[in-house]
């Protein structure tokens, strides 16, 4: 989409290989500790040089949501620190440290909406704040009992974005044209889950209950669990 990510991490978030146009990719920026994009449509595409080695990756679809200006705002001189990711059947947890924070951070998809999952062990730098993208506010939040969720117009038109309450749930601002989390204090038992979703015709509703429960958590998914491939493959040596 004209913008490069050194060293990201692609990830594929839903695959259907009966429908490829409902396949959903993103990649998280391990420099900028956030993710940079997402799309739909396929996974990533490779140039034919040296078997695709030469040219790095690009996203095969048409983007989702642009993440590019996403990133954390935090103190200057503030410790950082990649950790990596796990994974956990399908799902990719990725793993950093802010200043004393540890935070698992994950990316997943339910009936068609994006969901960003953050779950911070330990406490965050000072007044940090978490940019989601570039977007423009319309109209002011609206707050329910357990989800607050706001209008915006971006680039690619109108997105709704949502987010679960919490026991200390961030503050959802739109600010210089830039969706912006203020986080407060944080408990490693709440996890901040942030929908995103690009339809003004189907409206973002909170998640239900079992979907915030702790095996939603990205913090539960790093724990053992069966790997993505499932089928055992056997070899044995040549007849001689």
């Amino acid at each position: 989409f004209g913008k490069n990510t050194h060293k990201g991490v692609a990830i594929q978030l839903h695959n259907d290989p009966a429908n490829p146009a409902a396949s959903i990719g993103a990649v998280f920026d391990p420099l900028k500790f956030t993710f940079t994009d997402s799309w739909s449509g396929g996974f990533v595409a490779r140039g034919s040089n040296r078997f695709g080695v030469h040219d790095g990756a690009s996203a095969a679809g048409s983007r989702l949501f642009d993440f590019t200006a996403a990133g954390w705002v935090i103190p200057e001189g503030t410790a950082k620190k990649y950790i990596g990711f796990y994974r956990h059947g399908i799902d990719v947890i990725f793993t950093y440290k802010l200043g004393d924070a540890t935070v698992y951070d994950r990316l997943w998809t339910l009936d068609g909406v994006l969901i960003r999952s953050l779950q911070i062990d330990g406490q965050l730098p000072p007044f940090a704040k978490l940019t989601l993208m570039k977007a423009d506010a319309r109209g002011e939040p609206i707050t329910g009992s357990k989800f607050t969720h706001a209008n915006f117009t971006s680039a690619a038109g109108p997105i709704s974005i949502g987010i679960h309450h919490t026991t200390n749930t961030p503050v959802l601002r739109s600010k210089g044209g830039r969706v912006v989390l203020a986080f407060q204090k944080q408990s490693a038992d709440d996890t901040v889950h942030i929908q995103f979703h690009n339809s003004d015709t189907k409206p973002l509703t909170a998640l239900s209950d079992s979907d915030v429960k702790a095996t939603h958590s990205p913090k539960a998914l790093v724990q053992p669990a069966p790997g993505q491939w499932t089928c055992l493959l056997y070899t044995s040596p040549s007849p001689t």
